[in-house]
């Protein structure tokens, strides 16, 4: 198989395999058939631009446009568009970390662009992480914050997905973990949960 970036390769269904078990070097894999869809030359120009593209064969016919993103910003931004050119599709397929998307695909749509608007601030911190006064479970009688929550995507949409407790014998920098997971942010290149600690009072 040709690896050199940007180029066209003749694969079978097992590159995507390949190429969603290496995430490190592609977190994002995005699979398509051929369509009839007015977007479908914009969505192939657009594959067509990621580090790696293959055409999946199935004899002499062509089953599926594969596009793999490198983990830069750019590579990001051709993802976002990708995705909203073929999620109307049938048959599309969205790997994020080597994980099937499968109904969380608009879920990771809207967390790829809270991270590509974090570009616009001029400290990406100030996007991404938020001041709480209290983010323990309502069982928990101990003094409050401020404490910084180190993603404002699971504080906008974790509903009380966020809410930690110290009697858990998981530690607070594992919950933080789990509670991106549940909301599915846990891949975004901004999260950091060690971040998550107690601030002074102002």
């Amino acid at each position: 198989m040709n690896e050199s970036r940007n180029s066209l390769a003749l694969a079978s269904s097992d590159s995507i395999v390949e190429l969603t078990s290496r995430p490190a070097e592609f977190p994002i894999v995005i699979a398509f058939p051929k369509s009839t869809s007015i977007v479908y030359p914009t969505a192939i120009a657009t594959a067509k631009a990621a580090s790696r593209y293959h055409e999946v064969m199935d004899g002499a016919n062509l089953s599926l446009h594969l596009a793999a993103f490198a983990a830069d910003r750019h590579q990001f931004a051709l993802a976002q568009s990708l995705c909203r050119l073929v999620l109307g599709l049938r048959g599309v397929q969205i790997y994020v970390n080597g994980i099937h998307q499968s109904d969380q695909e608009w879920r990771f749509i809207d967390v790829l662009e809270c991270f590509l608007r974090s570009f616009s601030a001029q400290d990406w911190r100030a996007h991404c992480q938020v001041v709480v006064d209290n983010p323990f479970t309502e069982t928990w009688s101990g003094k409050a914050g401020p404490y910084l929550l180190p993603c404002h995507y699971i504080y906008r949409h974790g509903s009380q997905g966020h809410a930690l407790s110290k009697a858990h014998p998981s530690s607070l920098t594992q919950q933080i973990q789990a509670s991106a997971a549940r909301v599915g942010c846990s891949w975004c290149p901004n999260f950091h949960p060690e971040d998550f600690r107690k601030l002074d009072a102002p």
